[in-house]
């Protein structure tokens, strides 16, 4: 059996009668409905950040297309002249330093890509 350990947490009033009634629903102790909260909302980070890696792997290997690509297609939609789909290809310069310039404090594992 796995050990646990006391663990206080302040909540907001409404969130903790939420709690408290899903875990009486479910005929479950508090502390066990709240485990699982957590352990569910833990799983769902690691798997956005496992996510956001690949997509980062990728477009450091080029696999992007460039916004202005995309958005000169979605313009040509139900004109006379749609364009084809664009397709994967080199992000040359303006692509490298416009791609997830944003760092997140929420994801400390990815970082700012360095410029060449």
């Amino acid at each position: 059996m796995a050990t646990t350990s006391p663990f206080s947490v302040r909540l907001a009033p409404r969130l903790k009668e939420r709690l408290q009634a899903e875990a009486k629903r479910a005929e479950w102790p508090l502390g066990f409905v709240m485990q699982k909260a957590v352990k569910a909302y833990l799983d769902a980070a690691d798997e956005k950040r496992a996510a956001i890696r690949a997509v980062v792997k990728r477009a450091d290997a080029g696999h992007v297309i460039l916004g202005q690509a995309a958005h000169e297609w979605i313009a040509s939609w139900h004109t006379e002249d749609e364009a084809p789909m664009p397709t994967v290809g080199e992000m040359g310069t303006q692509g490298r330093e416009r791609r997830l310039m944003r760092r997140s404090p929420l994801w400390p594992g990815l970082s700012r890509p360095s410029t060449p």
